[in-house]
């Protein structure tokens, strides 16, 4: 059973000022084991290789330098289960959107839905260090581990000489994603809002020590294109928080540029391929429209009194671009957000309630 947590960090920094950007490596043609990031680690190929649909999963970054797991072994002490690390990486689509993602596999065989819940929290809890600037590390749960990752790949990646913008570089809301087999998951947990039971997908929000988590279940008897599945699902929730964090920025004037600048051209391209990824129903031969749905449920990009304020800024250079993120802003508001539940049992109010919220 392979558990995944994402941290979607979203880097606006290119949409502001270029100059504030350490050039290297080239997210879009990097040179594999040459190219590094600064306290993460080399530029790596993925083994399995790429996906056909995406051209950025070839390369990844390795994290072994920023994410550590001291006294991890092989057997849980928690819950007595086999395990062992599948990656800790840093992927990067050369447009803003960054993903670390850390996967953990269990060997686990007829789990109940109870201790199903007791893997997950073991997982979110496990004990982890983040090195910091000055050498020393953070250590903390793995699910609070996102603000100092996003810190420390704001530094990596700072032109040399150029002010820190931590406030241009947010990390997003994690998302886990459990890839299962009916030989290992007897049932998925009561956490699940909303499924698309004939695909064998699940998806809801469950809230940890105070952090909200987007989770999808995935069930890989169902699925034959089981990791093009994943890694659109992965794409999807990271590409979706880029958007919310971007529009967000437009809306406070956080994020302002010039109309016939480089960065307002970067900007159009990110909106441009993100509202394409994002709206399509059917992409690279995996529905995922029903997909976009579900998340929209829960996690709205933009609240209602933000959109006049992110299209009218959008309108100093593209008044077609900042209509059609209208158009999917607003489509995208629909009914009361539902609440998340506690992974102790508990439930508890959204956050993503709130116009503020994450």
């Amino acid at each position: 059973m392979l558990l995944v947590l994402q941290f979607p960090i979203i880097d606006s920094r290119p949409f502001v000022s270029q100059a504030i950007v350490n050039p290297a490596p080239d997210w879009h043609t990097p040179e594999p084991d040459q190219d590094f990031v600064r306290f993460f680690g080399s530029i790596r190929q993925r083994p399995r290789g790429g996906s056909p649909y995406w051209h950025d999963e070839l390369y990844f970054c390795a994290s072994h330098g920023a994410l550590k797991f001291p006294g991890f072994s092989g057997r849980s002490s928690v819950t007595g289960l086999g395990r062992y690390m599948a990656f800790r990486r840093v992927l990067n689509d050369g447009f803003g959107v960054v993903r670390c993602e850390i996967g953990l596999n269990f060997i686990a065989r007829q789990l109940s839905p109870a201790a199903c819940l007791d893997v997950l929290k073991e997982f979110l809890d496990m004990p982890c260090s983040v090195r910091l600037l000055d050498g020393t590390t953070v250590q903390r749960a793995l699910v609070k581990q996102g603000s100092s990752l996003c810190r420390l790949f704001e530094a990596a990646t700072r032109e040399k000489g150029a002010q820190p913008r931590t406030d241009l570089v947010e990390v997003g809301k994690p998302c886990l994603l459990v890839e299962y087999s009916a030989a290992e998951l007897s049932g998925v947990p009561n956490i699940i809002g909303s499924q698309l039971a004939e695909q064998g997908i699940g998806y809801g929000h469950i809230s940890h020590v105070g952090i909200e988590v987007s989770a999808w279940f995935v069930k890989a008897d169902e699925r034959p294109d089981l990791r093009d599945t994943r890694i659109t699902l992965l794409r999807l929730h990271a590409e979706h928080q880029a958007l919310r964090r971007v529009a967000r920025g437009l809306a406070s004037q956080k994020i302002v540029f010039k109309a016939q600048s480089s960065e307002a051209a970067e900007l159009k391209g990110f909106i441009s391929r993100t509202l394409e990824h994002l709206t399509k129903p059917k992409r690279f031969g995996i529905a995922q429209q029903r997909f976009l749905e579900l998340m929209n449920v829960y996690d709205r990009v933009a609240a209602r009194d933000d959109i006049p304020l992110v299209v009218g800024n959008l309108a100093r250079f593209s008044s077609q671009l900042g209509l059609n993120l209208q158009k999917y802003l607003e489509g995208a508001l629909s009914g009361p957000l539902p609440t998340a539940p506690n992974l102790n049992g508990k439930p508890v109010p959204s956050k993503s309630n709130t116009t503020s919220a994450d």
